[in-house]
Parts: structure tokens; sequence; C-alpha cells
């Protein structure tokens, strides 16, 4: 049984470095567009799915580099 659940935010528990303008920059979303993921879902699908196994990537090695 799940008696909790803590989420951490702006690096209280964990911090992983994510350069959030450089990873916009890599996957192309332009200046203006409202959030990543948006920009993403407008995208034609076989774009976004490459888009989206790169942002994958990204973020996994950003919190493989984290820090608690």
């Amino acid at each position: 049984m799940i008696r909790g659940v803590i989420f951490d935010l702006d690096g209280t528990l964990f911090d992983a470095d994510y350069d959030w303008p450089g990873i916009r920059a890599q996957l192309g979303v332009p200046e203006g567009a409202t959030t990543i993921l948006d920009h993403l879902a407008s995208l034609p699908a076989e774009e976004r799915s490459a888009r989206e196994r790169l942002l994958r990537s990204i973020e996994t090695t950003a919190t493989r580099r984290g820090r608690l």
C-alpha cells in the first residue's frame, strides 16, 4: 500500500542540470513557442517521434548526472 508520494521541485532533494534553452535549440523549438511538448505535438508524426526520442535521451542523460 502506498502511504505517500513525494514530489521534488526545484532541486530540494534531487538536483539535475537541465539546460532548457539549449534543449529547445537542439529540438528546433522556435522562439515564442509555448512549450517543448506543444511544439513537438504540432509536428508531423515521423518528425515528432524522432524529436521525442532525442528529448528522452537528453533528459535521461541529465537525470543520470543529477545529484542528491
